[in-house]
Protein backbone atom coordinates (compact mmCIF):
# COMPACT_ATOMS: atom_id res chain seq x y z
CA UNK A 1 0.00 0.00 0.00
CA UNK A 2 2.80 2.32 0.72
CA UNK A 3 4.70 1.76 -2.43
CA UNK A 4 1.34 2.41 -4.58
CA UNK A 5 0.52 5.72 -2.62
CA UNK A 6 4.13 6.98 -3.34
CA UNK A 7 6.90 6.00 -4.56
CA UNK A 8 10.20 5.19 -2.30
CA UNK A 9 12.99 4.32 -3.58
CA UNK A 10 14.64 0.48 -3.18
CA UNK A 11 16.92 1.69 -0.27
CA UNK A 12 15.00 4.07 1.54
CA UNK A 13 12.21 1.24 1.57
CA UNK A 14 14.94 -1.33 2.76
CA UNK A 15 16.17 0.56 5.77
CA UNK A 16 12.81 1.59 6.98
CA UNK A 17 11.86 -2.41 6.99
CA UNK A 18 15.07 -2.81 8.98
CA UNK A 19 14.47 -0.46 11.18
CA UNK A 20 11.13 -1.07 11.98
CA UNK A 21 12.15 -5.08 12.62
CA UNK A 22 14.69 -3.84 14.85
CA UNK A 23 12.45 -1.63 16.74
CA UNK A 24 9.54 -3.92 16.66
CA UNK A 25 10.74 -7.47 17.17
CA UNK A 26 14.71 -6.57 18.11
CA UNK A 27 16.41 -8.69 15.40
CA UNK A 28 18.92 -7.71 12.69
CA UNK A 29 17.88 -8.41 9.89
CA UNK A 30 20.06 -8.18 5.68
CA UNK A 31 18.21 -7.30 2.69
CA UNK A 32 19.21 -7.88 -0.95
CA UNK A 33 17.17 -5.65 -3.17
CA UNK A 34 17.48 -7.56 -7.47
CA UNK A 35 15.50 -7.67 -10.06
CA UNK A 36 14.93 -11.35 -9.70
CA UNK A 37 14.41 -13.60 -6.89
CA UNK A 38 17.63 -15.73 -6.88
CA UNK A 39 19.60 -12.22 -7.34
CA UNK A 40 17.90 -10.80 -4.00
CA UNK A 41 18.38 -13.78 -2.65
CA UNK A 42 22.21 -14.00 -2.92
CA UNK A 43 22.25 -10.48 -2.10
CA UNK A 44 20.38 -10.70 0.89
CA UNK A 45 23.20 -13.15 2.82
CA UNK A 46 26.28 -10.63 1.26
CA UNK A 47 25.76 -8.21 4.20
CA UNK A 48 24.74 -9.47 7.93
CA UNK A 49 23.80 -9.01 10.28
CA UNK A 50 21.99 -5.14 9.05
CA UNK A 51 23.57 -4.69 4.96
CA UNK A 52 21.11 -3.97 2.56
CA UNK A 53 23.19 -5.09 -1.20
CA UNK A 54 22.13 -4.19 -4.60
CA UNK A 55 22.39 -7.09 -6.77
CA UNK A 56 22.14 -6.78 -10.96
CA UNK A 57 23.51 -8.47 -13.77
CA UNK A 58 25.69 -5.46 -14.15
CA UNK A 59 27.42 -5.96 -11.19
CA UNK A 60 27.33 -9.62 -10.68
CA UNK A 61 30.74 -9.89 -12.02
CA UNK A 62 32.41 -7.90 -9.51
CA UNK A 63 29.88 -9.27 -6.35
CA UNK A 64 28.88 -12.46 -7.06
CA UNK A 65 30.88 -14.22 -9.66
CA UNK A 66 34.27 -13.97 -7.07
CA UNK A 67 31.91 -16.45 -4.51
CA UNK A 68 33.04 -20.40 -3.62
CA UNK A 69 30.15 -22.30 -4.97
CA UNK A 70 29.03 -22.97 -1.29
CA UNK A 71 27.96 -19.91 -1.53
CA UNK A 72 25.83 -20.69 -4.32
CA UNK A 73 21.67 -21.34 -3.56
CA UNK A 74 21.13 -25.09 -5.18
CA UNK A 75 24.34 -26.10 -4.90
CA UNK A 76 24.48 -28.65 -2.16
CA UNK A 77 27.30 -30.03 -0.04
CA UNK A 78 27.31 -32.94 -2.51
CA UNK A 79 27.46 -31.99 -5.40
CA UNK A 80 30.55 -28.91 -4.46
CA UNK A 81 33.32 -31.27 -4.48
CA UNK A 82 32.16 -33.42 -7.97
CA UNK A 83 32.01 -29.60 -9.67
CA UNK A 84 35.98 -28.56 -7.68
CA UNK A 85 37.04 -32.20 -9.29
CA UNK A 86 36.23 -30.34 -13.19
CA UNK A 87 37.55 -27.20 -12.13
CA UNK A 88 35.03 -25.29 -10.91
CA UNK A 89 35.44 -23.41 -7.73
CA UNK A 90 33.63 -19.81 -8.11
CA UNK A 91 29.65 -18.87 -9.06
CA UNK A 92 31.94 -17.03 -11.94
CA UNK A 93 32.95 -20.76 -12.87
CA UNK A 94 29.48 -21.83 -13.03
CA UNK A 95 28.71 -18.83 -15.36
CA UNK A 96 31.08 -19.70 -17.84
CA UNK A 97 29.92 -21.11 -20.89
CA UNK A 98 32.91 -22.92 -21.61
CA UNK A 99 32.40 -25.10 -18.10
CA UNK A 100 28.63 -25.91 -19.38
CA UNK A 101 29.69 -29.45 -20.19
CA UNK A 102 31.10 -30.65 -17.43
CA UNK A 103 28.56 -28.92 -15.38
CA UNK A 104 25.97 -30.50 -16.88
CA UNK A 105 28.14 -33.81 -16.92
CA UNK A 106 27.83 -32.90 -12.49
CA UNK A 107 24.39 -31.71 -12.10
CA UNK A 108 22.85 -33.20 -14.75
CA UNK A 109 19.33 -31.89 -16.19
CA UNK A 110 19.47 -28.73 -14.13
CA UNK A 111 22.47 -27.53 -15.64
CA UNK A 112 20.85 -24.70 -17.84
CA UNK A 113 18.74 -23.60 -14.83
CA UNK A 114 22.28 -23.50 -12.67
CA UNK A 115 24.37 -21.70 -15.33
CA UNK A 116 21.55 -19.17 -15.66
CA UNK A 117 21.17 -18.38 -12.64
CA UNK A 118 24.84 -17.83 -11.73
CA UNK A 119 24.94 -14.96 -15.16
CA UNK A 120 21.50 -13.63 -12.98
CA UNK A 121 18.87 -14.84 -14.75
CA UNK A 122 15.74 -16.10 -13.12
CA UNK A 123 12.54 -15.82 -14.13
CA UNK A 124 11.08 -17.56 -11.06
CA UNK A 125 8.13 -15.86 -9.49
CA UNK A 126 7.98 -14.79 -6.46
CA UNK A 127 5.21 -17.08 -5.20
CA UNK A 128 4.24 -16.25 -1.49
CA UNK A 129 0.74 -17.75 -1.31
CA UNK A 130 1.87 -21.42 -2.00
CA UNK A 131 4.95 -21.31 -0.44
CA UNK A 132 5.54 -24.77 1.33
CA UNK A 133 5.09 -24.06 5.02
CA UNK A 134 6.45 -26.43 8.04
CA UNK A 135 4.47 -24.58 10.83
CA UNK A 136 1.58 -21.78 10.84
CA UNK A 137 1.86 -19.43 13.27
CA UNK A 138 0.55 -15.76 14.18
CA UNK A 139 1.58 -13.45 16.64
CA UNK A 140 0.88 -9.98 17.75
CA UNK A 141 2.66 -7.16 19.77
CA UNK A 142 0.35 -5.48 22.34
CA UNK A 143 0.08 -1.70 22.06
CA UNK A 144 1.03 -1.80 25.98
CA UNK A 145 2.32 -4.44 28.28
CA UNK A 146 -0.61 -6.26 30.42
CA UNK A 147 -1.66 -8.41 32.82
CA UNK A 148 -4.98 -8.65 32.55
CA UNK A 149 -5.60 -12.51 31.79
CA UNK A 150 -9.11 -12.20 30.61
CA UNK A 151 -7.52 -9.70 27.71
CA UNK A 152 -4.37 -11.86 27.01
CA UNK A 153 -7.19 -14.85 26.53
CA UNK A 154 -8.81 -12.64 23.83
CA UNK A 155 -5.67 -12.33 22.16
CA UNK A 156 -5.04 -15.79 22.23
CA UNK A 157 -8.35 -16.26 20.74
CA UNK A 158 -7.60 -13.87 17.68
CA UNK A 159 -4.20 -15.81 17.37
CA UNK A 160 -5.70 -19.27 17.21
CA UNK A 161 -8.48 -18.17 14.67
CA UNK A 162 -5.97 -16.53 12.52
CA UNK A 163 -4.00 -19.84 12.82
CA UNK A 164 -7.18 -22.36 12.42
CA UNK A 165 -7.62 -19.94 8.96
CA UNK A 166 -4.67 -20.57 7.24
CA UNK A 167 -4.41 -24.04 7.86
CA UNK A 168 -7.68 -25.19 6.82
CA UNK A 169 -6.83 -22.92 3.67
CA UNK A 170 -3.55 -24.38 2.59
CA UNK A 171 -5.44 -28.13 3.41
CA UNK A 172 -2.51 -27.99 6.22
CA UNK A 173 -2.52 -30.13 10.30
CA UNK A 174 -0.76 -30.88 13.05
CA UNK A 175 -0.52 -32.60 16.30
CA UNK A 176 2.06 -30.30 17.80
CA UNK A 177 0.89 -26.84 19.49
CA UNK A 178 3.24 -23.95 20.77
CA UNK A 179 2.74 -20.85 21.95
CA UNK A 180 5.82 -18.07 22.82
CA UNK A 181 4.94 -15.49 25.72
CA UNK A 182 7.13 -12.65 25.81
CA UNK A 183 7.62 -10.36 28.68
CA UNK A 184 10.44 -8.01 27.42
CA UNK A 185 12.44 -7.50 24.05
CA UNK A 186 15.16 -9.86 25.66
CA UNK A 187 12.68 -12.35 27.60
CA UNK A 188 10.23 -14.62 26.62
CA UNK A 189 9.03 -18.11 26.91
CA UNK A 190 8.25 -20.72 24.46
CA UNK A 191 6.23 -23.99 25.49
CA UNK A 192 4.91 -27.00 23.04
CA UNK A 193 2.97 -29.74 23.70
CA UNK A 194 1.23 -32.40 21.36
CA UNK A 195 -2.21 -33.43 20.77
CA UNK A 196 -3.68 -36.68 20.17
CA UNK A 197 -4.45 -36.85 16.49
CA UNK A 198 -3.94 -34.60 13.36
CA UNK A 199 -6.19 -30.91 13.63
CA UNK A 200 -6.72 -27.44 11.96
CA UNK A 201 -9.43 -26.21 14.06
CA UNK A 202 -9.62 -23.47 15.96
CA UNK A 203 -11.17 -24.82 19.35
CA UNK A 204 -8.38 -27.22 19.76
CA UNK A 205 -5.87 -24.82 18.67
CA UNK A 206 -7.04 -22.44 20.93
CA UNK A 207 -8.16 -25.08 23.94
CA UNK A 208 -4.63 -26.21 23.74
CA UNK A 209 -3.14 -22.55 23.86
CA UNK A 210 -5.12 -22.02 26.66
CA UNK A 211 -3.83 -24.53 28.70
CA UNK A 212 -0.13 -23.87 27.81
CA UNK A 213 -0.88 -20.32 28.57
CA UNK A 214 -2.71 -21.51 32.27
CA UNK A 215 0.68 -23.43 32.62
CA UNK A 216 3.46 -21.32 31.99
CA UNK A 217 2.04 -17.58 32.36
Amino acid sequence: NVIQEKKIHPITLAKNIQNKVLEQLNLKCSIGIAPNKFLAKMASDMKKPMGITVLTRNNIRQLMWPLDIKEMFGIGKKTQPKLREVGINTIGDLAKRQNYDNLKKVIGKNALLVYRKANGIDTTPVDFGHNELKSVGNSTTLPADSDDEVYLKEVLSNLAKQVSSRAVKRNLVSNSISITIKYTRFESVTRQTMVNKYINDYETILSTAKMLFDANY
